[in-house]
């Protein structure tokens, strides 16, 4: 939590289901959101003197949610198949669902981080469309719905801050034309 004069007011901790490069969290009125994309930080990587970071395709994604008020003690936790989700467009919540914006591609989007399992970067699996994920609070297990919401290859979202945490019309990012 961040105080008015812009010092850290308050701070939580929680542990994610395995060591991830976090680049963007969402947040809505009532929750904060964290993907766990399965870009890892792999600690025999950097001692063979490789990147900090390396895409490991065969881990799922999560997502943790945890209220606002009551931070990360009631974090829940969702899994999804493995994609990359670096960038969040907006988060809003509507009753007991939290929606939560953000591109996605099959697998990391940036081809400089090595595939750790030896294969080559897929720039067709690597290119993310802007999705809605939906959890609803309410409903057991850790599934989630992802829709998709653009035909064409988006990154760099954004809102206008003044609407964020609601459920907006409107939003700006950077599209590929894929026509030519």
């Amino acid at each position: 939590v961040i105080a008015r004069d812009g010092r850290v007011a308050e701070a939580h901790w929680f542990t994610a289901p395995y060591p991830s490069m976090v680049h963007d969290f969402g947040v809505t009125r009532e929750h904060v959101v964290f993907a766990i994309s399965p870009l890892v930080a792999d600690l025999e990587l950097m001692r063979q003197g490789g990147p900090h970071f390396g895409w490991d395709g065969r881990r799922e994604v999560h997502v943790g949610i945890f209220p606002r008020a009551t931070g990360p003690r009631d974090i829940r936790w969702f899994r999804t198949p493995t994609c990359f989700s670096s960038h969040v467009m907006n988060a809003f919540t509507e009753g007991r669902k939290v929606h939560f914006d953000t591109p996605a591609g099959q697998m990391v989007v940036f081809p400089f981080f090595p595939m750790l399992d030896g294969s080559r970067f897929d720039q067709e699996r690597a290119t993310p469309y802007l999705e809605r994920w939906s959890f609803d609070l309410d409903a057991p297990g850790d599934g989630f719905t992802r829709t998709r919401l653009t035909d064409v290859p988006v990154e760099f979202p954004r809102v206008d801050d003044r609407y964020g945490f609601t459920k907006v019309r409107h939003g700006w990012m950077v599209a590929r034309d894929t026509s030519a």
